[in-house]
């Protein structure tokens, strides 16, 4: 599978969860606002690293960036 499938892949996964996490969220409004802000910061990382990864033709460090983001 090539990288920019599944970063595609992933922040679907990452969105699926957002919306079943604010669906079933009642109380703690300001905590689960910072952690869907650190979600979605999250998912735009994933398509950043997956590039370099890519551009870089699977280098270490890239690899283990994209790794430590996912």
């Amino acid at each position: 599978m090539r990288p920019v499938a599944s970063s595609i892949i992933c922040i679907g996964l990452y969105w699926n969860h957002r919306h079943h996490m604010l669906l079933v969220t009642r109380h703690g409004k300001g905590r689960v606002m910072l952690a869907d802000l650190h979600g979605l910061f999250r998912g735009t990382s994933v398509r950043f690293t997956d590039t370099g990864m890519s551009k870089n033709h699977f280098a270490t460090v890239p690899v283990a960036l994209c790794g430590f983001v996912l």
